[in-house]
């Protein structure tokens, strides 16, 4: 399965910051969607796979997007204003972190680690924030 090829791929590169879930729980969130996509052989070329991470991205995005909003609801000013800022932080950690996966040097394959890494990060963010605020 080329899921497990990306996975092999991205231990090559660099590999992923800690987050709260796991691998396998950021994996069990692909849907099912994203398998047929990667699944197809018609999409065996790097611009096929990154299409397939990109429109799994986009729902995924929607996932988290939707998660924040409702955390934000639930919060006072003060606590909304410090989730707001460690987002944006996240934000720009993840796009940078996931950049510095791509380089011409290594490869197209590169491309799909980086793409597949904006993929996990965005899922492993939405588990956190399903977390959050920590239990007192």
């Amino acid at each position: 399965m080329r899921l497990l090829t990306l996975t092999a791929a991205a231990s090559l590169f660099a590999a992923l910051p800690a987050f709260a879930a796991d691998k396998a729980d950021v994996e069990a969130r692909y849907s099912p969607q994203f398998h047929a996509c990667m699944d197809n052989p018609a999409n065996d070329s790097t611009m096929g796979m990154v299409d397939c991470i990109g429109a799994e991205n986009t729902a995924q995005d929607a996932k988290l997007n939707a998660r924040y909003r409702t955390v934000m609801a639930d919060l006072n000013a003060a606590q909304q204003a410090k989730l707001k800022a460690a987002q944006r932080a996240w934000i720009a950690y993840r796009d940078a972190w996931c950049a510095a996966q791509q380089d011409e040097a290594w490869g197209s394959l590169s491309t799909i680690v980086a793409n597949n890494c904006v993929l996990d990060m965005t899922i492993a963010r939405t588990i956190d924030l399903e977390n959050y605020p920590p239990e007192t």
